[in-house]
């Protein structure tokens, strides 16, 4: 501002040097007066703005120094210091210290289960790597980047993310690098079963530690190479290699490695049979992962510490610690987290193609302007032709290319759509029925082991195993064809209806079918629909109390499809029922939704209640 003013005065004063007021000695040395006052300001505003930019600085680095030393070992306490050195290094537009703020803090993020939030992280921080043209950064942060698609099981873009590193490192002779990338790409085949490749990997990954003396990175590769013995069944060289990186690790004081340590040697003499070992190991690996706040080691060491009390016939314990664990996978357990990676994946690629492409305009202008600096127009204006005439012909093939990119993707996505949506099926039935028959049982085999006995319980199990068998051969039946047509869907849940109300001699069951259409159901629509009547039907026979129920499917000309199940029982209220989380409610409407048809549920107390579906039009998009 002051700097602003000084140049408007000299501005100003160069113009009265040339006017009237050239003559007048008094104007002329207020004049000066003025101006030495302005920017004797200006120079005290400059160097007040250096010296908070001197104690900014110094901040930054404090905080920065702070995350780097804990950000393994203290996730979660220094994610608000890298969040305060971050926004220091923006306000100094220190973008080589804020690339690397952006990896620590996708670390902390990733470390904490939040895998999205990192994924955001190490992109920023890709992108600031990449202009400051750091290639050993970058090969970091795909490392990064690979570790967490690894951790979500999407093996294949871990792979290339590793790839990339590796190929930035070796043109680099970016020999660390180099064995990150290598180590990494090991744990790749190794989770795809290729156990060979994978410990030739770890091998040279080993040999390049050992040859820049990074022992940290010596400690992983003991580690990997162990692991792989382990699954071999080669106890001896597994405790080798496990036991060199445990040593390596406690020297240098590396919390969540030494806990990782732990926890293999655990799983070593687990297999080994070594009970009393294992669980030393895994108690060990527990203390320091609930110290650092490391949720997923957490719920490993509690599951392996369960596996560890059964194998000892203490069950008690075995089931207290089967418990935790599953109450902390309740806690980080997220469906759509695959989801959400491959959206940010998508919007930072198309992000980085908008950039890539104003740079590429940016580049072309510039030539332009040589050009026309050169006096070579005619030159230009040919090149410009060509490059028309070639750009035509490049936009024809890739718009060609696109629209079959389009298709495939589009084939892809349905197929996709398709495997959540027999994944939901699966988890929201038969997923609940079998876990209820395992609880059941380990419930059974402790008290199998203080010698008391439940038979009403092992009947439990029997009739919620015969569910499960029914609900899995149901969507076995609506999965195994490619289309099902109206008639058989309708003969299907007839059947459905009868089998159900067998025992039901209180209950007057009618069912009338009006198919008045020849046509089909996608398998999924189909499945969905079927889910749908057999809830509704479920909760008339069992909660209603009704003496008589009525069914009626319907296809006509101005109706594609249409369901009506309506009970003559007590009803309910249906705002009560809604607040106090009814999950069957909730998953027919979100079925329902799920396929694009209507659903109207009505019900007054005791008088009835009604539960309609309706599919107005066929709708492809769901096939």
């Amino acid at each position: 501002m002051y700097c602003a003013d000084v140049i408007k005065y000299l501005f100003f004063f160069a113009l009265i040097r040339r006017n009237e007021f050239r003559r007048t000695a008094i104007m002329r040395r207020y004049i000066k007066i003025t101006l030495l006052f302005y920017t004797l300001i200006g120079v005290l505003e400059m160097f007040a703005q250096n010296t908070q930019r001197r104690a900014d600085s110094i901040e930054m680095m404090r905080l920065k120094k702070s995350v780097s030393e804990n950000y393994f070992s203290k996730g979660k306490q220094e994610y608000e210091n890298a969040g305060k050195a971050i926004q220091f290094a923006i306000k100094l537009r220190d973008t080589t210290h804020l690339a690397e703020l952006y990896k620590m803090i996708g670390v902390i993020s990733y470390f904490s289960g939040e895998h999205d939030q990192a994924l955001k992280f190490y992109f920023k921080s890709l992108d600031l790597y990449r202009i400051k043209r750091n290639l050993t950064g970058e090969a970091s942060v795909y490392n990064e980047i690979g570790t967490l698609y690894k951790k979500n099981n999407r093996l294949k873009e871990a792979q290339e993310m590793f790839d990339n590193s590796y190929l930035i490192a070796v043109n680099n002779k970016d020999t660390l690098s180099m064995a990150t990338a290598l180590n990494n790409g090991g744990i790749v085949d190794e989770m795809s079963n290729e156990l060979s490749a994978a410990l030739l990997n770890y091998k040279q990954a080993l040999n390049l530690y050992e040859m820049v003396k990074d022992t940290i990175g010596q400690s992983y590769c003991y580690e990997n190479i162990g692991g792989v013995y382990l699954m071999q069944n080669n106890f001896n060289q597994s405790e080798e290699f496990l036991l060199k990186s445990l040593n390596l690790r406690l020297i240098k004081k590396l919390d969540q490695p030494t806990a990782f340590a732990y926890h293999y040697l655990g799983e070593l003499y687990n297999k080994k049979g070594e009970n009393a070992k294992a669980i030393s190991m895994f108690n060990n690996a527990l203390k320091i992962a609930q110290r650092i706040q490391y949720p997923d080691l957490v719920q490993r060491a509690y599951y392996s510490l369960s596996e560890s009390f059964k194998k000892a016939g203490d069950y008690q314990q075995s089931l207290t610690y089967f418990s935790k664990a599953t109450a902390v996978k309740d806690s980080l357990f997220n469906a759509s987290r695959s989801e959400q990676l491959a959206e940010i994946q998508t919007k930072y690629e198309v992000e980085n193609k908008n950039i890539e492409n104003k740079l590429l305009k940016q580049k072309i202008e510039l030539e332009i302007q040589k050009a026309k600096n050169n006096n070579i127009i005619m030159v230009v204006l040919i090149f410009g032709v060509l490059v028309l005439i070639f750009g035509g012909i490049f936009y024809y093939k890739r718009r060609q290319n696109h629209l079959e990119i389009q298709t495939q993707l589009k084939v892809q996505q349905a197929e996709q759509e398709q495997r959540l949506r027999i994944s939901h099926d699966l988890h929201d039935h038969v997923g609940a029925q079998l876990s209820y028959v395992v609880s059941n049982l380990d419930i059974a085999n402790v008290e199998f082991g203080q010698q008391q006995y439940d038979l009403r319980r092992l009947q439990s199990v029997t009739d919620m195993s015969k569910q499960a068998i029914l609900t899995l051969r149901e969507t076995v039946w609506a999965l195994s064809n490619e289309a099902i047509s109206l008639e058989a869907f309708s003969d299907k849940f007839k059947a459905y209806v009868q089998k159900m109300s067998e025992f039901s001699t209180h209950t007057n069951i009618q069912i009338l079918d009006r198919i008045g259409r020849n046509d089909t159901l996608p398998p999924n629509v189909a499945l969905h629909l079927f889910r749908i009547c057999q809830e509704a039907f479920s909760n008339a026979l069992k909660h209603a109390k009704a003496a008589n129920i009525s069914i009626e499917i319907v296809s006509t000309d101005s109706v594609f499809f249409e369901c009506k199940i309506y009970d003559t029982g007590i009803g309910f209220n249906i705002e009560e029922a809604v607040n106090k989380g009814h999950y069957g409610l909730h998953n027919m409407r979100h079925r329902a939704k799920e396929i694009g048809a209507l659903y109207e549920l009505k019900s007054i107390p005791n008088q009835g209640t009604e539960v309609r579906i309706t599919i107005k039009q066929k709708n492809t998009t769901y096939a």
